[in-house]
Formats: C-alpha cells, sequence, structure tokens
C-alpha cells in the first residue's frame, strides 16, 4: 500500500475516532484542561486543523495563539500563520500535530525549536475515548 493509501485511512481513522468522541460527548478540550493547556499552537491547518480549530475556537478558556504551517500563506482564520523559520512564541503550553501520518517527524523538528509539550491530535482523541 501506498504511503498516501496509508495516510488517507489514518485521517479517517481519527475524523471516525473524533466523531465517536463526540457522540459520547466528549472533546478535545477535555484533554487540554486535564493537561492544564491553555494556550496551544494547531500544527497544520488543512483539514483536520480547520475541524480542531472551528472545535476549540469555541472554547473560552483555551486560546489558540498560532497556526504552525508550512505550506499555508494565508488560513481561514483570524490566528497567526508562523513558518518553522520563524520565532515561535514561547508561551505556549501545547503543540497539537493534524497530520498525523507525519507526527514523529514533525514531533523532530519542533523539539528543536521550542519547549512546549507536542502531541497528535490521534493520541488526544484515543485518550479522550478511553475517559468518557
Amino acid at each position: 500500500i501506498s504511503d498516501n493509501s496509508k495516510k488517507i485511512s489514518q485521517y479517517y481513522f481519527v475524523l471516525n475516532d473524533w466523531m465517536m468522541l463526540k457522540q459520547k460527548g466528549g472533546g478535545i478540550a477535555d484533554y487540554l484542561r486535564h493537561q492544564n493547556a491553555k494556550r496551544v499552537a494547531i500544527y497544520g491547518m488543512k483539514e483536520l486543523g480547520e475541524r480542531l480549530y472551528d472545535e476549540l475556537q469555541m472554547e473560552k478558556d483555551i486560546e489558540i495563539v498560532c497556526s504552525i504551517d508550512e505550506g499555508a500563506d494565508k488560513l481561514i482564520t483570524d490566528i497567526p500563520i508562523i513558518k518553522l523559520n520563524d520565532p515561535i512564541p514561547k508561551d505556549i503550553d501545547l503543540v497539537i500535530v493534524t497530520p498525523v501520518f507525519y507526527y514523529r517527524e514533525i514531533e523532530k523538528n519542533l523539539k528543536t525549536k521550542m519547549m512546549a509539550d507536542i502531541v497528535s491530535l490521534d493520541y488526544i482523541i484515543t485518550m479522550q475515548l478511553h475517559r468518557v
């Protein structure tokens, strides 16, 4: 199976689990509160990143500080776009990586640039599914 097929399959399972989490009354913000992450960055603003932004935007106690996205010059959101070579705000509590298929590579790159915790979206969803 090609990497593209594996990536699409993984994204399908992330979206399915996310839907199950929502149907059980849970959400991403519950995980963030449990981790005391009040200021977050979203890495990757394609479909999963946009959905995450939409969900977290409604939370009054969680601030989306920025998006980190190498390929985007203009996003639909009102948060700043940071590229990896740009200075990354130091007061971020957590970075959520939405291109989950590339998580390990992204995590490795981010760890050289910042001290914040870095987690993949699928990890958060899986952890929350076990809690609800």
